[in-house]
């Protein structure tokens, strides 16, 4: 093909298939490649980029319902493995891991009509606490629970088991629940929102 053809075709300039065209011509093959860059070497090899996406992908700190860059970068300096990695080098090896795929959202259902309640169940007793709610939102969440402490004899330490709703894990909730320390949390797993209950010797 000519200059001008393969103008045409990839719609570049004259010059670039000039110079590329030069440098086939003169080293063949190699002289395709780029040529090594000025600037800072990379710091990061392979293994700490994987072990970056490795707990990005990985299940959460207890508190948190999913990975921050921030919190990424301090817990592989925690490893003590040397990987002092910074927030800004975690979003960019994110950015490059997930090039071109499409941001995905969590499986919503529609309510059909029926009604929101936070309910706290005393397990040893079976006794149910329920309210109908308008909104399930951090303000509704703590009122909840001020409700609960007011009920609670405040001798009982109170163990709640909740899943990572936004409600539960938000900065008001958690700021309520580290005042009070009587109230000790146990998160369940991401995506296992419903408890099953069960009896018996054991359980």
């Amino acid at each position: 093909m000519t200059n001008a053809q393969i103008v045409r075709q990839l719609g570049c300039s004259a010059a670039v298939v000039r110079t590329w065209r030069g440098r086939f011509v003169i080293c063949g093959i190699p002289g395709l490649f780029d040529k090594p860059r000025s600037g800072r070497p990379e710091m990061h090899g392979p293994s700490a980029r994987l072990a970056v996406i490795a707990v990005a992908t990985s299940v959460p700190p207890e508190g948190e319902s999913q990975w921050s860059r921030p919190l990424i970068a301090g817990h592989l300096r925690g490893r003590g493995r040397g990987l002092a990695i910074s927030a800004s080098t975690v979003s960019r090896v994110l950015a490059e891991a997930k090039v071109g795929r499409d941001a995905r959202r969590e499986f919503e259902y529609i309510r059909h009509g029926t009604i929101s309640i936070l309910a706290a169940m005393n397990v040893t007793a079976g006794e149910v606490i329920a309210e109908r709610i308008a909104r399930n939102d951090s303000v509704t969440f703590t009122a909840f629970l001020a409700m609960l402490d007011q009920m609670i004899p405040p001798y009982l330490r109170t163990h709640l088991i909740m899943d990572n709703g936004s409600s539960h894990t938000s900065r008001a909730t958690r700021a309520w629940l580290a005042a009070r320390p009587r109230f000790a949390v146990t998160y369940t797993p991401r995506h296992a929102s419903w408890l099953n209950m069960s009896s018996g010797s054991g359980c």
